[in-house]
């Protein structure tokens, strides 16, 4: 199956991309102004090299609320449907139906899925499906499926730059190993 990858470079885009490998994934990934903006838009790119027959980066600034007086950046609510809906377009300019999301915890509403789907289904003339293979994983799992593949090291998950050191992401490489 044909598939738009939203590839943000995190340890979540390298775990669907192993996941789905045997899908023609084509990656989208939007640069979105963080400090760390940067190094996620290149290991996007060694992902979606080793994994995707094509690669896509736009930039959209403006999808993160102003961190809290030395706290660390987060996601606007509406950052995953803004994500889905810039990953639908460009499905739909290539002519591609399915758009996967490493997003494991949905922030908006558990039946975004398949409100967004339907909407799409009805807006759309062809039928376009966004899913998220993770699922509800928990960051361990995620960790079980991207431990052994050479690209794990150097995925940036963390928002902040330098990371912050301090949110789950971080955390989760401190615990085995992995430079921050």
């Amino acid at each position: 199956m044909k598939r738009v990858i939203l590839n943000s470079g995190g340890i979540d885009s390298l775990a669907l991309a192993i996941k789905c490998k045997d899908d023609e994934l084509h990656s989208l990934h939007v640069h979105i102004g963080v400090p760390s903006s940067d190094a996620q838009a290149e290991a996007a790119e060694k992902i979606a090299n080793e994994f995707c027959a094509s690669h896509k980066v736009i930039e959209v600034h403006g999808l993160l609320t102003p961190p809290p007086e030395g706290g660390p950046l987060k996601p606007l609510s509406y950052n995953t449907p803004t994500l889905a809906m810039l990953g639908s377009s460009y499905a739909m300019i290539m002519g591609i139906v399915s758009v996967i999301s490493g997003n494991r915890n949905e922030r908006v509403n558990k039946d975004f899925e398949k409100y967004f789907t339907r909407m799409l289904q009805t807006h759309v003339r062809d039928e376009r499906v966004y899913s998220r293979p993770l699922g509800s994983l928990k960051l361990e799992d995620v960790y079980q499926i991207v431990k052994e593949h050479p690209l794990f090291p150097q995925t940036v998950s963390c928002l902040s730059y330098p990371p912050c050191g301090t949110c789950p992401k971080c955390q989760i490489r401190k615990n085995y190993g992995i430079d921050v």
